[in-house]
């Protein structure tokens, strides 16, 4: 039940009530963590020798010193305990509204926006990390706005949000490290790289003027070329109804994209042998409806494995009602870049030292999936050499669902009775 009214489920495609169901899995599992978690509190009694603080450095292994201090008489002990923690005055200090450019790997996270039953997201390790370092008050207070909402599992290169921060400035310059300062607190998958001082009435979502994505995919079987044949028909302004997934405060899913291209990384596997070479697809556009990079991709999929004509692009910007078919899946899609036009003065800082910490922290992630993917694909080409067989349809796990044992065509396919063109 939604709204007071009975969802048909009849009219469900197979693929959808799967991914109802897995979602609602989810939501299980995380009610199931928050009960644990509120009955696995300790009471005040087991807490109460933690209460000061040179007893808690002792119980988790200080140094001599600590020991010492330990030791010292009661009267100071009672005399520690008087202290009173003061409460950060945020009227006494100065704001100022900027823009911050993120990055993160979402693979483990739940999306990016906050969620009252996880804090497993983007949002809520960031904004712990703008309170915990009095960057902010509240959430409520800061004047916030994102580019664009990413999903469990999509991860970002150049997400960029909108806030107001502390500000502390000498002579017209801003003393304040917002990235340093941040990114001490923040886990190692999300990461502030540059910040920029913007216009009280700018906003990192309305502002923006072009949004870039990749989708990473294995060389396989796929014909390229015909999936970049299909992908070219999506430029341009067209209705995407058929390649999304309808929200219902959406107004429209007429969207205009500026380019498309698929590449081979630069980074892809080297040899005679290119099944294994990874390459992207990568979407230019102003905006972008719900799932709509996954869908295109899913379609794009189905075309390169010469299951489909490319021309199945075009006939589902024009036809009347989306057909019954399977997404790709999320953890290869990433927000790029982003752009704002020049009248809006989002002119980047990149620090030196924040740089240089970051890329060892990137370079050192990328060690441990690189020697890890190698691993992988030598137990694959021994296996190869052993049997004497090989699946180069390896780009099937891409395409969520379960595959069909007699393929059908897209168009012949049943319709999703919930999909209606927006007026």
């Amino acid at each position: 039940m939604s709204g007071g009214k009975v969802v048909d489920y009849n009219t469900w495609s197979k693929e959808d009530l799967i991914d109802k169901i897995r979602k609602l899995e989810i939501h299980v599992t995380q009610l199931r963590n928050v009960i644990n978690n509120k009955s696995n509190k300790p009471t005040s009694f087991e807490t109460d020798h933690l209460d000061h603080p040179r007893k808690r450095l002792k119980l988790e292994g200080g140094d001599d010193d600590d020991t010492r201090l330990e030791n010292q008489p009661c009267s100071s002990h009672k005399k520690d305990k008087a202290k009173v923690h003061r409460k950060f005055d945020f009227s006494t200090v100065a704001m100022r509204h900027v823009a911050l450019k993120i990055l993160y790997l979402g693979w483990d996270y739940q999306g990016l926006a906050a969620q009252e039953d996880t804090d497993e997201t983007i949002e809520a390790h960031l904004f712990k990390a703008l309170t915990m370092t009095k960057l902010i008050e509240e959430r409520t207070k800061s004047n916030y706005h994102r580019c664009g909402r990413t999903d469990k599992g999509v991860s970002a290169f150049s997400q960029v949000i909108s806030i107001d921060l502390r500000s502390k400035t000498v002579d017209g310059q801003e003393t304040m490290d917002y990235c340093k300062i941040l990114n001490r607190t923040l886990p190692k998958e999300i990461k502030v790289t540059a910040w920029s001082p913007v216009q009280p009435d700018f906003s990192a979502r309305f502002n923006c003027s072009r949004r870039t994505y990749k989708y990473f995919f294995p060389k396989g079987n796929l014909n390229i070329e015909k999936m970049l044949r299909g992908a070219r028909y999506l430029v341009g302004e067209h209705d995407f109804i058929n390649f999304c997934k309808l929200d219902k405060d959406l107004r429209s899913t007429v969207r205009k994209i500026f380019s498309v291209s698929i590449n081979k990384s630069c980074h892809s596997a080297n040899g005679i042998d290119n099944m294994y070479d990874i390459y992207h697809l990568e979407i230019n556009g102003a905006s972008f409806v719900w799932h709509q990079i996954r869908c295109i991709v899913g379609i794009l999929l189905l075309v390169g494995q010469e299951l489909e004509e490319p021309e199945v692009v075009q006939k589902l910007l024009d036809h009347c009602q989306k057909p019954q078919y399977a997404m790709a899946i999320d953890y290869p899609l990433v927000l790029y870049d982003v752009d704002y036009p020049a009248d809006s003065e989002v002119k980047w800082t990149y620090t030196p030292e924040n740089m240089t910490c970051l890329l060892s922290q990137m370079q050192n992630l990328w060690v441990e999936f690189a020697i890890k993917s190698e691993m992988i694909l030598n137990i694959v080409k021994d296996i190869e050499n052993l049997t004497g067989t090989r699946k180069p349809s390896m780009t099937e796990s891409l395409i969520m669902g379960t595959k069909r044992k007699n393929y059908v065509k897209i168009l012949d396919r049943p319709v999703c009775g919930n999909y209606e063109r927006l007026k």
